[in-house]
């Protein structure tokens, strides 16, 4: 059926204020009209009055795929196709097609798809270059034009919603999709359409229609992205508003930001990471290295509170507790329940919960590569995700290397202080741990003792039966002193038969206790071989003093006097030699 010239100038004057790009056609694909919108789209408009083929019109080169309009006569159900188009500057220009027959005419709808192909292989790409076979996603409706016989007809096939609009908002005309739009209840105005009250926020025709073209708003409507496009209405005053749901575009935009941000933060974590391992292993002061890293670590984990206690090569001893954001009383209190006998004889690893300072703590142990217990870093809060885990786990590990590896420094620089024939430690190492548990009782008022050992009869066992049955005779004691000795406690040599047992975390009562345990069950009894059926006894005298009775300088000269009161005492029960 055949078209007259009013209906064509009518639909021409229509489309020219539709956003939507429209090109008519005839029967030979020779473009009779186009739009604005499709020569803006296209780059290009037709030359002269001449018409040309399609194909010209929408690109000089070939078509990929070539554009074929399959349509029977009298077809009323419309055709779509989705082309690419290599553009004047070089660039691909992705369009989809719809087609429906108008009488003697094609009428066909293009629509510029480019921005969510692009989108769909940007996000592929980010996603370790998975092509997808789809690249044109489609959330439109697949009919563009149902009916062809009026005005109304047409614009009820675009598949986005279209309203016309006076000066005042007042809705004039809608086409069907629009209906999809509308709340429950009278809609009068344009902004009802959206289900709000008044006219939105920064409405771009608030100050009338005239100088607006295709402008953008967006909108939030059930949760879904309405994007608004606003033209003036080339009818009359008033304004043309078409609305799509971009909510897959801007989802795909949201994604890609994700995945870009992500991407940069693991980037971050990466640097500082690699500063932190470069700085550890040219930096051999443990405090700069410890600072260096809340430097790096708290902010990566967004930390402001923490503790971190470090193992000394000497059992019951810290060689370093430094905190951040934590008071100097807490940072005391927790070392004293870290060196606690509990935490330090049952060898646990972990604190009390309720000794905490935060309602919320983390626990981090510290290994060295022996798989002992490195030290303890306290964190506030708790962290359960994979990425908290893996930060945490990505700073301890070099930090754990490092302590290990100065701990092992520091243990070769302990072997040069011990004595060559019982490999007890000498008296200048004693002398230092004295001066460590002392600074450690100002510090945390922890107590220690000190007890002075005196080999009785040495000389005896030298004269009658050889320096070798003396050197037995110290090797026995050192032994069996050693042995009774807990892993915390410093055994020294000082003298030819002389011995000083340093006693971290203990009183004079407790270490008089000690002292005790070794005269009648230790040293009860005993004996070394002197010759054929014959033994020496092996006794000692014992002096002590605590901390928490006499002043720490003062100690190992108490226990020393109390230590020769012993051995006036067992000489009065005993024969002296010479």
């Amino acid at each position: 059926m055949g078209k007259n010239r009013e209906e064509i100038e009518q639909f021409t004057k229509v489309a020219e204020t539709i956003p939507e790009a429209i090109v008519m056609t005839d029967r030979d694909s020779r473009v009779v009209f186009v739009n604005r919108a499709a020569c803006k789209l296209v780059g290009r408009e037709p030359e002269g009055e001449h018409k040309i083929p399609l194909q010209d019109f929408l690109c000089d080169s070939s078509i990929n795929p070539p554009i074929n309009i399959l349509l029977h006569e009298n077809s009323l159900t419309a055709q779509q196709q989705s082309i690419s188009i290599k553009k004047d500057d070089g660039n691909d220009l992705f369009v989809k097609m719809r087609t429906v027959q108008w009488g003697q005419f094609y009428l066909i709808a293009l629509q510029d798809v480019t921005r969510e192909v692009m989108l769909l292989r940007s996000t592929d790409l980010q996603r370790r270059e998975k092509q997808a076979k789809n690249i044109l996603l489609e959330r439109y409706n697949k009919k563009l034009f149902e009916k062809q016989r009026t005005l109304k007809e047409l614009l009820d096939n675009l598949p986005e919603a279209l309203l016309s609009v006076n000066e005042s908002f007042i809705i004039k005309d809608h086409n069907r999709a629009a209906s999809n739009l509308k709340p429950k209840g009278l809609a009068r105005k344009c902004y009802e359409y959206l289900g709000n009250n008044e006219p939105c926020e920064e409405c771009p025709a608030k100050n009338g229609f005239e100088m607006l073209d295709d402008v953008k708003k967006i909108h939030i409507v059930n949760n879904r992205y309405i994007t608004e496009s606003i033209s003036a209405s080339h009818l009359g005053t008033g304004g043309m508003l078409l609305f799509r749901d971009t909510t897959r575009q801007i989802e795909l935009i949201e994604q890609i930001r994700y995945h870009q941000q992500a991407i940069t933060e693991k980037n971050n974590i990466l640097k500082h990471l690699s500063d932190f391992t470069t700085f550890v292993q040219q930096e051999t002061e443990i405090r700069v290295v410890v600072e260096y890293f809340w430097k790096f670590f708290l902010p990566l984990i967004q930390g402001e509170s923490a503790l971190l206690l470090i193992n000394d090569i000497r059992s019951g001893n810290l060689w370093l507790a430094n905190g951040k954001g934590i008071s100097d009383n807490d940072i005391k209190r927790l070392s004293r329940a870290y060196l606690s006998r509990k935490m330090q004889t049952l060898h646990q690893e972990l604190l009390a919960e309720e000794l905490l300072p935060w309602q919320t703590a983390s626990q981090i142990i510290l290994r060295r590569k022996d798989c002992s217990l490195a030290g303890l870093l306290l964190l506030q809060g708790v962290f359960k995700t994979h990425e908290e885990k893996e930060i945490i786990d990505l700073f301890t590990e070099p930090l754990g290397t490092y302590i290990d590896n100065r701990l092992l420094s520091r243990k070769l620089e302990e072997k040069a202080n011990t004595d060559p024939l019982t490999r007890l430690y000498n008296r200048g190492y004693l002398e230092q741990a004295i001066i460590e548990e002392t600074e450690k009782r100002q510090k945390l008022n922890m107590d220690f003792s000190v007890v002075v050992a005196d080999v009785n009869r040495l000389k005896k066992a030298n004269d009658l039966y050889g320096h070798e049955a003396g050197d037995r005779l110290i090797l026995t004691v050192s032994e069996l002193l050693q042995k009774t000795a807990r892993d915390m406690d410093i055994v020294a040599r000082t003298g030819g038969d002389e011995f000083v047992i340093l006693l971290p975390n203990t009183t004079e009562k407790n270490a008089k206790n000690f002292i005790e345990r070794l005269n009648k069950e230790i040293f009860f009894n005993c004996f070394i071989d002197v010759g054929e059926n014959e033994h020496f006894p092996v006794t000692v005298s014992f002096g002590v003093a605590g901390s928490d009775v006499h002043p720490p300088e003062m100690l190992t000269k108490e226990a020393d006097r109390a230590m020769y009161a012993a051995k006036e005492a067992f000489y009065k029960v005993e024969e002296r030699y010479r």
